[in-house]
């Protein structure tokens, strides 16, 4: 689903140019997670807006379902973003003007996927079914992040990105959150990238990786239970 090649990437603090990504090489097959860890400015987020075509690709190569997405035009890229992935933000982006069923319909009503019978199965694995006619002002905090995750699977995406889900969650809801990411991605064959400061996230996930000084690490069981 996912194949990155020998990508390439600075930014310009305004009098030096930095690199901050450095050959990056990664693959996620459809049905796989995978944990991106790393410390603050070490490029997740770069890497993450780079995947969603959201900034332009300097060096290299990203293929999302075999399609190189470097030189599309800005109308074949939101095609793609609107059919193809399903993004989890760090402060969710609820729209407080609709309810919870007309957030969760929003994103598969846009790309022409939605499924009434596919979202009432999400809603019910997420224990948010009883929920569906309140607004995102009266949710709690774990209560609105099921809300963004049934939201972004809603449209069945080939690849899902979350952005530290659990970043204000206790150790409790995290896993619950996490696991339910985790088994969610293999339920409906979704790839799963997940960017996390968290080692007991990350252990969830099929594979961990860690961006040190602009490359990327794997990270393999035994040093992360060692960290």
């Amino acid at each position: 689903m996912l194949d990155i090649k020998n990508l390439n990437h600075s930014v310009n603090d305004g009098t030096n140019e930095r690199e901050i990504l450095s050959d990056i090489n990664l693959k996620l097959a459809q049905g796989q997670s995978l944990a991106l860890m790393g410390d603050s400015g070490s490029g997740k987020t770069s890497l993450l807006n780079l995947i969603c075509a959201l900034e332009p690709i300097q060096q290299g190569d990203i293929y999302l379902s075999d399609t190189n997405i470097k030189n599309l035009s800005d109308k074949k890229l939101s095609l793609i973003r609107k059919n193809e992935l399903g993004i989890i933000f760090q402060q969710f982006n609820l729209l407080t003007g609709l309810n919870v069923k007309d957030n969760i319909a929003f994103s598969a009503k846009l790309a022409n996927k939605f499924d009434q019978q596919h979202i009432t199965k999400l809603t019910e694995s997420l224990s948010i079914d009883h929920l569906l006619e309140k607004y995102p002002a009266t949710l709690s905090g774990g209560e609105i992040q099921r809300v963004a995750i049934a939201r972004a699977l809603a449209a069945k995406p080939k690849l899902l990105l979350a952005d530290e889900p659990t970043g204000n969650l206790d150790i409790k809801n995290s896993n619950i959150v996490v696991d339910l990411l985790v088994n969610l991605a293999k339920t409906y064959n979704t790839a799963l990238l997940v960017v996390t400061h968290s080692q007991q996230v990350a252990q969830k996930m099929d594979v961990m990786y860690r961006l040190v000084s602009g490359k990327l690490l794997q990270v393999h069981a035994l040093e992360a239970k060692k960290a």
